[in-house]
C-alpha cells in the first residue's frame, strides 16, 4: 500500500508567515485568498468559452488582468504567497507563461475531486510507475515489469513527430519508434531544456 497523507489547506489564511517572524493578519490573508479564488472561478468560465483548438488561449496572467486582479503582478508579500500557492506551486511555472486553457480548471481536481494527498512512500515515486505499468504491461514471475516498452532512466535528446508516429532519440544513442509516446520528466524543474522537439507536416 502507498504511504500517503491528506493535505489540509482549510486553514491557509492562518498560516501565512512574515519573513521576519509572526503571521499576517488572518482577515487580510483570507480577503486576498477569496479574491484569488473568485478570479480563478472567472478564469474557469472564460476557459470554457475558448475553442478547443487552443488558438485563442491566453496566459493565466492575462486572465488575471482581464479581471483587474494583480494587473502588474503580485505586489504585497501575501499576494505573492497566494499567487505562488495557486499557480507556480501547482504548475511549476509562473502565471505569465501558464496556459489558461490547459490549467484552469485544473483537470485533476475537476476529474477526481478536491482532496490532495502527499505521497511519503520510502520506495520512491518509481514504485507508483511500476504499479501502474504492471496493470497493463507484461511482468515477470516476481511482478516486475518486463515489457520493453517501459523505458526508465533515459535522457531524451530529440523527439520527432510525423504522420507515421513518433521517434525518440536518447543520450545513449538508442532510438525508439512508436505510434505515440508518454513521457515523464524528472521531478523538479530542469534548469534548461535539454532536448529538441521536431514536427513534420502531414
Amino acid at each position: 500500500k502507498l504511504r500517503n497523507f491528506r493535505s489540509d489547506y482549510d486553514y491557509l489564511s492562518q498560516n501565512v508567515y512574515k519573513e521576519d517572524g509572526g503571521v499576517y493578519d488572518e482577515a487580510q490573508a483570507q480577503k486576498i485568498i477569496d479574491r484569488a479564488h473568485e478570479v480563478n472561478e472567472n478564469g474557469e468560465k472564460l476557459s470554457a468559452t475558448l475553442p478547443p483548438s487552443g488558438r485563442d488561449d491566453m496566459s493565466i496572467l492575462t486572465m488575471q488582468r482581464l479581471n483587474d486582479h494583480l494587473p502588474n503582478g503580485p505586489s504585497s508579500p501575501v499576494d505573492m504567497v497566494v499567487d505562488y500557492y495557486l499557480y507556480d506551486y501547482e504548475y511549476a511555472e509562473p502565471p505569465r507563461v501558464t496556459s489558461l486553457q490547459n490549467a484552469v480548471p485544473q483537470r485533476t481536481f475537476s476529474d477526481f475531486g478536491d482532496d490532495v494527498y502527499f505521497v511519503a512512500d520510502k520506495r520512491g515515486y518509481e514504485s507508483v510507475v511500476h504499479y501502474l505499468a504492471g496493470q497493463y504491461l507484461n511482468t515477470d514471475d516476481s511482478g516486475n515489469v518486463a515489457d520493453p516498452r517501459l523505458q526508465l532512466n533515459k535522457v531524451v535528446r530529440e523527439i520527432s513527430y510525423s504522420s507515421s508516429g513518433v521517434t525518440v532519440k536518447t543520450e545513449d544513442g538508442s532510438v525508439y519508434q512508436a505510434d505515440y509516446r508518454h513521457g515523464l520528466c524528472q521531478l523538479g524543474s530542469p534548469a534548461e531544456r535539454s532536448y529538441t522537439v521536431q514536427a513534420t507536416a502531414a
